[in-house]
């Protein structure tokens, strides 16, 4: 009897939990794609700015990769593991060139840490809480094709992508996704029959 009661509060729990989540996200609109107009950081230059371009595409299919696993279709973990051994090269030379970046601005004691509370806020510029299915699937397709991109080339790459796939974070660009839907509230069924029996 108390293993059914303790059944049925779980459901009761599982269902509100699915409403709360189930509500449309206050999503910030996506920053601007770096390497058109302003340098995305104070003071970078050309070079600098073209690191930072290919850093954050490589955020953005880092972010894919971990929170895409719900379509094994999509393989978004294989397909940036295997980005990151087609273009390891470009992406240490971009890392690097970032690490001097913060060092010439801050300093060699506090670049570091600005540097990691960049990397910190490109990651939480990319969360798709309310545009998952396009994200995931937009960082599939530019993954796919960045595999098809020779070496050296990526940084070019990068920037051109850039755009159309940080407008999959924007809920006022893309379709909504079937899988979620608003509601102001959701009818939780009758769960008093699950007395003695199971719901």
């Amino acid at each position: 009897m108390i293993a059914r009661s303790a059944l049925c509060a779980r459901a009761v729990m599982a269902l509100a939990l699915a409403a709360f989540t189930a509500l449309p996200a206050a999503a910030a609109p996506p920053a601007p794609a770096p390497g058109a107009g302003q340098p995305p950081l104070p003071g970078m230059t050309d070079k600098e700015v073209n690191f930072h371009t290919l850093w954050l595409l490589r955020v953005g299919l880092n972010v894919a990769a971990l929170q895409c696993q719900y379509s094994k279709a999509l393989r978004t973990a294989d397909l940036y593991n295997a980005f990151l051994r087609q273009h390891s090269d470009e992406l240490a030379t971009a890392y690097q060139g970032l690490e001097a970046y913060f060092r010439r601005t801050s300093g060699a004691r506090l670049g570091p840490r600005k540097f990691d509370t960049e990397n910190t806020r490109m990651y939480q510029n990319f969360s798709a809480v309310g545009t998952q299915r396009d994200f995931c699937e937009h960082a599939a397709m530019v993954s796919r094709r960045a595999l098809a991109v020779p070496k050296g080339q990526a940084t070019g790459f990068a920037s051109a992508e850039l755009p159309a796939f940080r407008a999959t974070l924007d809920p006022a660009q893309v379709a909504p996704s079937p899988l979620l839907f608003s509601a102001g509230y959701v009818s939780v069924p009758d769960l008093a029959s699950c007395r003695g029996r199971r719901c």
